[in-house]
Parts: structure tokens; sequence; C-alpha cells
């Protein structure tokens, strides 16, 4: 062995009994982690929280087919496995679960258990035992994924994630959107079909995630003919009018028929809620990647999706000229338009 050999392995020994700073590359809060003798020892010592990231169609898939004990363990190592690389050491999986995530460590072994084969596998290397995580895709295709609706990430502190309930209530909240992306009114029925979740079960989840829920009304565009009479009052007059001196459009609500006990009841129309979390939105470009090769989902289930929801009024027009008579749909109306702040209405349109 020459000298510079030498002087390469020794400093090689050096660097390596020294603590190494690594932050993380994404759009979240950075995270700074000290590593120290990992490969040897195994060892993770964390000086911020951890990050989670939820997929919203995967939690989604998970409950429909009751897997969301492994799925929350699968967004664990995940968030764990810092190099990128999908595989962790398993004393460092079980050092973590119980110091950050509060797990026992029999609930641990089992669910680890639980979830071989679906959500990741172990291995054995020099010796050691390994746990290797199986992708996006892989994940997707086991539970029966066709096609990726919600491009984005959710993101959230390890510390919200901690408990059993709080998992399940942030995995149940991960299909709705945060407060920074746009998102459309959806029936507590739509939501049950979509996870499989009772809607009781649905409200206990979202008062332990803190969602925020948004009323929606649906208005109508009307146009008024009005004459000034002699006496300087503005008088409306009939549509089919012709002789006005102004022509103005008002919001009004559109009202729908109630049946009560002895009278029927004539009430302003009311769409399904929007919901807020408290999650971060992450990154899409991944989830798009993925969409693009899950393209195994049959046509007429493509065909059976109609949207009847629009942020502006040419995309509503575009879809009803190309679904023909009888279609309606709603077009959100621009805040300086409502009738009251702090709720959301939609204009109805039929041809």
């Amino acid at each position: 062995m020459n000298g510079n050999t030498l002087a390469y392995l020794q400093l090689c020994q050096r660097l390596s009994l020294t603590p190494i700073l690594l932050k993380s590359s994404s759009n979240r809060p950075q995270t700074t982690l000290i590593l120290s003798q990992v490969v040897n020892t195994g060892k993770l010592e964390a000086s911020t929280d951890l990050h989670v990231r939820l997929v919203p169609d995967i939690s989604a898939a998970a409950f429909r087919c009751k897997k969301t004990k492994e799925l929350a363990l699968w967004y664990i190592l995940r968030a764990l496995n810092l190099s990128g690389s999908g595989v962790i050491d398993k004393s460092l999986v079980i050092d973590q679960l119980q110091k950050t995530f509060n797990y026992s460590q029999r609930t641990a072994y089992e669910h680890l258990a639980l979830g071989k084969g679906l959500f990741w596998q172990t291995i054995k290397v020099k010796g050691r035992s390994r746990i290797e995580i199986c992708g996006l895709l892989r994940v997707a295709e086991r539970l029966c994924i066709t096609r990726i609706l919600n491009a984005h990430f959710r993101e959230l502190p390890s510390s919200e994630f901690a408990t059993p309930a709080k998992r399940k209530a942030q995995m149940y909240t991960s299909i709705h959107c945060p407060a920074s992306i746009k998102s459309n009114p959806i029936s507590r029925d739509s939501i049950a079909e979509y996870t499989g979740i009772s809607k009781s079960r649905q409200r206990r989840l979202e008062r332990i995630a803190r969602v925020h829920r948004v009323p929606n009304y649906a208005m109508q565009f009307q146009r008024q003919r009005i004459k000034v009479n002699d006496k300087g009052e503005l008088v409306v007059l009939p549509n089919d009018s012709t002789e006005f001196d102004i022509e103005r459009v008002k919001v009004t609500p559109v009202k729908v028929e109630v049946q009560g006990k002895n009278r029927v009841y004539r009430v302003n129309k009311r769409l399904p809620n929007s919901y807020r979390t408290k999650q971060e939105p992450g990154s899409h470009g991944m989830l798009r990647r993925i969409s693009k090769q899950l393209r195994s989902f049959r046509v007429d289930e493509a065909q059976g999706l109609v949207r009847r929801y629009f942020s502006g009024y040419k995309r509503l027009a575009k879809a009803l000229i190309a679904r023909g008579d009888g279609s309606e749909g709603y077009a959100k109306i621009k805040p300086y338009y409502r009738l009251e702040a702090g709720r959301q209405e939609w204009a109805l349109c039929s041809i």
C-alpha cells in the first residue's frame, strides 16, 4: 500500500466520525438532520420535526380496502428514508416508530408484518435486516388504482401523525384540498362512495383533523328592465317589456320546494359543502407521471365522470354544448357579485 492510498483511507476514517449535515431539497420547510455513523450503528437523531407526505388517491383506496394501518406505516417509512434509496435499516425504523410516532414495540412489529409483500419487503444486507419500501406506482397498482384524480401531495409535520386517531384522520382529510388549492363542492354520499367511510365517521375524523367546512349556495342571474316614472321612482317592468330606461343584471337565490309537516316551504337551494384542511400542498410532478403510466382504466369509467362545477363561464359553456340539451352546471360567482361574504355562491346555467 503506497502513501497516497494510506492518506486517503485515513481521511475517509476521519470524515466518517464527523457529523454530516443534510437538508431536505423539497419545497416544504427545511428539515435539518444530523447523521452520525448511520452505516455502522443505524442510529438517527433528528434536530427538527420530520414531515410526512400523503397521497390522496392512495389514502382513499386504503380506506376502501381496509389497509389504513399498513398505509400509515408506509407513509412513515417514506418520511424516514432521507436518502431516497428505498432501503432503510429495520432497527432504525423500530426505534423511530417508538420515539417519534408513539408506536409500542409490539404494534410496530405487528404492522410491519401486516404490510409485508404489499407495501414493503424485508431483505438481508451484510447480515443486517433491512426494509425495502415499494414505490408509488407499485402500491397504486396493488390497491387497484386506475387513475390519479388529485395530483398534489399533502404534507404535514410528524406531530400531526403521532397517534392512531390522528393518522386515520389525516389520511382521510388528505382527499380534501388545502386553502391554497381550489376545490369544488362534494357531497357526503360522494365521499362515502370514494372512501367507503360512513357520514357519521366522516364528521368525527373532520373534527380530529380540524377541517373547515365552507357552505355553497345555488344562485341565478336575472335581467331586470326598469323604467323611471314621473316622480323619479324606479319601477321594475316585465322581462318582455320594450319600454324601459335601464336594464341591469341581478343575482338572486335559486328556490326549491321542501315538504314540511303542514305545508310546502320555498327555501334557498343549498349545494354540497367545500372543505379546507390544515395540510400543506406539495409538488405534483411525480403523481402526474404516475397517472400517465396508469392508463389501464376502462373507457366507460372515464366517460362516467361528469363535471358539474367550473371556475369560469367559458369552460362551463363548452362543457354544456358538448353534452347536449338538458344538461346543467354551475360556475363560481365572483366575490363582488355575491350576496353574502364568507360563503361560496355558484351560478346555475343550463341549455
